[in-house]
């Protein structure tokens, strides 16, 4: 997955979001309903730009379990 520019949405990955605060250069990747092959190594990169070189910042993320849907309950009567 590559993802140039400011947008927040990542095309290809709908669960995806890339949100964060432009004057404060801090940005976040959200992952909704995280799976098992979410389970990677992530990396934001910015620049090069004028006198600046490449800031690159990683990221793990670890899945630990699989997603089990919740199942309301009901007193039978």
């Amino acid at each position: 997955m590559y993802l140039k520019g400011f947008s927040s949405v990542i095309p290809g990955y709908p669960r995806y979001t890339m949100f964060g605060d432009r004057r404060h250069g801090v940005y976040n990747l959200r992952i909704v309903n995280a799976t098992l092959e979410d389970d990677a190594e992530y990396q934001c990169q910015v620049g090069p730009a004028q006198m600046h070189k490449v800031i690159r910042a990683n990221a793990s993320l670890n899945v630990i379990c699989k997603y089990l849907p919740l199942i309301e309950e009901r007193a039978i009567e």
